[in-house]
């Protein structure tokens, strides 16, 4: 389903990101992975953006914390167009992104790719071992 980014105020970051997201969901299943990728960079800069802008609004400033688990949650998804096309090793280290942006809010699901993506960068290489480094 399209929908039209005409219907969303400029300055709704998130509302756009979300749009942009479920586009690059739409262009990874027709196996269009350069526009699934360029669609994914735009979510983080529309993210970005957001961040900038309620730190202007609010007069605060957004966490690093907060602006890594952020930007990091996009790399979940860029591992998976990589993965799609048998980069193993290159999205392996976007998940690590993903898994370290995430912290203590990394959950099982996450955990369960972490170490499929590790067996198919390095198959037979100990993950155990791997994960004690962060």
């Amino acid at each position: 389903m399209q929908i039209n980014l005409n219907n969303v105020a400029a300055d709704d970051f998130l509302g756009r990101a979300a749009i942009k997201r479920n586009e690059a969901a739409i262009a990874l299943k027709a196996e269009k992975y350069d526009l699934a990728w360029q669609l994914q960079h735009e979510v983080k800069s529309l993210y970005a953006q957001h961040c900038n802008r309620l730190n202007s609004l609010i007069g605060t400033t957004f966490g690093v914390d907060e602006i890594i688990r952020l930007d990091s949650s996009v790399s979940e998804d860029l591992a998976l167009i990589l993965m799609k096309q048998g980069k193993h090793t290159k999205a392996l280290s976007h998940l690590v992104y993903c898994y370290l942006g995430k912290g203590e809010y990394a959950g099982v699901t996450i955990n369960k790719k972490l170490k499929a993506y590790f067996n198919r960068a390095y198959k037979g290489k100990d993950f155990e071992r791997f994960k004690r480094f962060f």
